[in-house]
């Protein structure tokens, strides 16, 4: 199961974990809570996220931008992505990013626990920490690291509770006793925590020097993080300038509020974080593959990847992932449009062929009604388009440009090159013009992949010009459908067709 240090905290342990932050009033009141737990809360070793479910089911605030995460193990990053839990780093050991949370939920590696609680207590600023250990990490401290680790529990005025068979049920057993540990790491002093004296003696300069270029950095990655650091040095300046003319300004009759502000320090570092991840994504060169619905899910994945600290390993990492995927998600396009070519409400669209495995599969036909449609007078009168008529326009749902994009995957194209079906309708419709009732057009026109005519009615009629191109998109999708009889595959994949090297993401900036 994933690694020999991944034990699921048992739900029985948890509570008991969470006992200390126990509401004395819940049920008294009615909308009081069971656990008095306020603002972000971490669990540096989260495994597939049971501490942070547990949380997230109790609380009143139930708002996934409370909880962060880490985790080594990549399938159980996916896991927690899907949980919507917000993954910050895969190495808490590694761990240097400048978060603060109010809580520090663990249940670190029974081997090696000493040096994961060390960590969260080095993070700790104004935190709680309760955390499950090994029994022996603090009952034989008989390494360095452990006595050291003594010594800060104890300055911290920590309290402990010894739990036996406390993983005898669990999903994974172990007879390890543990002991559960609670502190307080008090605030420390911040670089938000500004000193200002104004000296009336002093002379007001206004001069600057505004610094050279940034450094020549061929590596794009640690040219992007070597101007965030300076963005967020800068904007750190920005807040400290701000509090010293607060506190001038309140001398003399201001009623300004002097805190500093660490959410928007926190705001903008994502912010940029976000900005850097987006050019690192865009450098692969993956949209043009994608469809409308991939896109959404690229989307979603891109969102929950700029909590991740933008250093060079997890770019990387991040690379791998993409292009390891690549095929699935290639895959998954043709699929997808070849679904909706052949969905409930186009299934004259489907070519059924009695030899294939199941009575289900079909094909999709050479000449096919489109899933967009034509816009025709909708907002006038039966008079108006009589005396005045109307501009054909095309309603926009991003099939037809996904239809293109999975073609040029096929084919090997680049898609902003082609002449897209959009395109091709458009210019026909702009040569047409206004149509009055009982005009005459010509509603024909041609794409790169597709001959295409339209109808004043609604309706788009595609028609492959390519027989192999069109046999090629069937056997890719209903391969994906797992519909192909053996002999139909063999005789596919032996075909000249499928020796044409396929597209890669480009890697060549990054």
């Amino acid at each position: 199961m994933f690694n020999k240090n991944f034990y699921p905290t048992p739900k029985p342990l948890i509570e008991k974990l969470l006992k200390p932050y126990e509401n004395e009033d819940y049920g008294k009141h009615r909308y009081c809570g069971k656990y008095k737990i306020e603002g972000k809360i971490l669990d540096p070793e989260a495994g597939k996220g049971d501490i942070l479910d547990f949380v997230s089911d109790k609380l009143d605030q139930r708002h996934r931008d409370s909880y962060y995460c880490i985790e080594i193990e990549p399938e159980l990053q996916a896991i927690l992505r899907d949980k919507d839990y917000i993954l910050i780093d895969d190495d808490f050991l590694q761990y240097n990013e400048e978060n603060y949370f109010s809580y520090i939920f663990m249940n670190p590696p029974f081997n090696n626990g000493a040096k994961h609680l060390l960590k969260a207590i080095s993070i700790g600023d104004d935190t709680e920490i309760a955390c499950i250990l090994n029994a022996e990490t603090i009952r034989n401290p008989h390494t360095k690291e452990r006595k050291y680790l003594i010594e800060q529990l104890e300055k911290y005025g920590y309290t402990h509770e010894f739990v036996k068979d406390a993983f005898a049920d669990a999903e994974r057993k172990t007879s390890v006793e543990v002991v559960l540990i609670w502190l307080k790491i008090p605030a420390k002093e911040s670089k938000f925590d500004f000193n200002f004296e104004f000296d009336k003696q002093k002379e007001l300069n206004f001069d600057f020097e505004i610094e050279g270029n940034l450094p020549a950095v061929k590596d794009l990655i640690g040219n992007m993080q070597i101007y965030y650091d300076q963005l967020m040095t800068k904007y750190l300046d920005h807040l400290k300038a701000e509090y010293i003319f607060k506190s001038m300004h309140n001398d003399f009759g201001g009623k300004q509020d002097i805190k500093a502000n660490r959410a928007e320090y926190a705001k903008l570092s994502k912010e940029v974080k976000k900005y850097m991840w987006k050019v690192v994504i865009n450098k692969l060169d993956v949209e043009k593959y994608v469809t409308t619905d991939v896109r959404r899910n690229l989307d979603r994945f891109i969102e929950q990847q700029c909590n991740m600290a933008f250093s060079k390993k997890n770019v990387l990492n991040f690379i791998e992932f993409v292009i390891n995927n690549k095929d699935s998600i290639l895959k998954q396009t043709i699929v997808e449009v070849f679904d909706k070519l052949t969905s409930r409400g186009y299934t004259e669209n489907r070519l059924h062929i009695e030899t294939w495995k199941t009575n289900d599969a079909y094909k999709v036909k050479k000449k096919v009604i489109a899933p967009e449609y034509i816009s025709y007078g909708s907002y006038q009168s039966a008079s108006d388009l009589k005396t005045y008529g109307d501009k054909l326009s095309m309603a926009y749902s991003g099939t037809l440009d996904d239809i293109d994009k999975v073609l040029c995957y096929i084919e090997g194209y680049e898609f902003k090159w082609i002449t897209t079906i959009r395109t091709a309708i458009n210019r026909k419709f702009d040569e047409i013009g206004k149509i009055r009732t009982g005009d005459k057009f010509d509603s024909t026109c041609s794409s790169t992949f597709f001959n295409i005519k339209f109808y004043k009615k609604g309706t788009i009629h595609l028609t492959f010009k390519d027989e192999q191109l069109y046999q090629e998109f069937n056997y890719r999708a209903c391969h994906g459908k797992n519909w192909l009889p053996n002999d139909e595959y063999r005789n596919w994949k032996g075909s000249p067709k499928r020796e044409k090297e396929e597209p890669q993401f480009s890697l060549a900036h990054c």
